[in-house]
């Protein structure tokens, strides 16, 4: 992220946010701006949070996530066996990963440390989805603090046989046994909606509107590299910092749109295909396959 755009960021957000996400696309420990905003942050009392998948988190970035007051670091896996996590994840090292977590365990006990909570991703398809029990006593032995699952969003034609969206059975099955496994452990297990289930958000749509309503255009904000500010990561931009201030992109006309709309009952077509966890309605195969 360019100086000019943190600078902004600094002005006109970090004093008034209580929580700040450092995510993109790409791995944030390959970038100094994550520690630099993880300073400016610190000093405010902001909580923060990043997503790694591991492979770059060695002994040095360890040490300075450690340092930096970090509050929840999560770590995408996806899986416990190693020919699984290799063909999940092609050209990484699933040993090099664990010793990698290890690590970061062995600094925050060095230094007294609590944070950063750890945390580990787990994104369900019908590769891995067997292995979803094992991931959580894999949790439990890495000291993480919770476990978060999410579906497997398709968008390549080639993942279409991945989604667990043709497999409902053997998803609900599975995720009932990590959530019984997670309880005995202690582990937090954060779960989307189960398949064909009323009670949860495998409701449908009309419903789910009512009783999962969608409080992110008031609550939070993505600023992707270039200063754009969008909603969530899959709708457009309704400004740019470089261009407008933050306050009035916030109360501009897409924004006060935005939330006119959104938990209404006809609602934007990209709302109506979210795949966020707490948000998604699972029964809903564009929430899946988004090709």
């Amino acid at each position: 992220m360019p100086e000019d755009v943190i600078e902004k960021i600094k002005k006109n957000l970090l004093p008034y946010i209580s929580f700040c996400d450092l995510v993109g696309c790409g791995d944030p420990l390959i970038s100094e701006s994550l520690f630099k905003i993880l300073d400016y942050c610190s000093r405010l009392n902001v909580k923060t949070a990043t997503t790694t998948n591991g492979l770059m988190l060695n002994e040095t970035n360890a040490k300075r996530l450690v340092k930096s007051n970090l509050s929840v670091l999560h770590i995408s896996i996806d899986a416990v066996k190693d020919r699984t996590y290799r063909e999940i994840r092609v050209g990484s090292n699933f040993d090099r990963v664990i010793e990698n977590i290890k690590c970061l365990n062995h600094y925050k006990k060095q230094y007294k440390k609590e944070n950063p909570v750890l945390s580990l991703e787990f994104v369900a398809m019908k590769k891995n989805i067997e292995e979803l029990p094992e991931f959580i006593h894999l949790a439990k032995s890495l000291d993480a603090q919770s476990v978060n699952v999410m579906y497997l969003a398709v968008s390549d034609e080639k993942l279409r046989e991945e989604s667990l969206y043709y497999y409902q059975e053997s998803s609900n099955e599975n995720f009932k046994k990590a959530k019984n496994l997670a309880r005995a452990l202690g582990i937090e297990l954060t779960l989307p909606g189960l398949f064909n289930d009323n009670n949860g958000n495998g409701s449908k749509r009309k419903e789910q509107s009512k009783r999962f309503e969608c409080h992110y255009p008031w609550t939070f904000t993505f600023i992707c590299q270039n200063g754009d500010v969008i909603p969530c990561c899959q709708m457009k931009a309704m400004g740019n910092l470089m261009k407008k201030s933050f306050r009035e992109i916030w109360n501009g006309k897409g924004y006060r749109e935005l939330r006119e709309g959104v938990n209404s009952s006809e609602p934007p077509e990209t709302c109506s295909r979210c795949a966020h966890p707490s948000l998604q309605d699972v029964n809903n195969i564009k929430t899946h396959i988004l090709i």
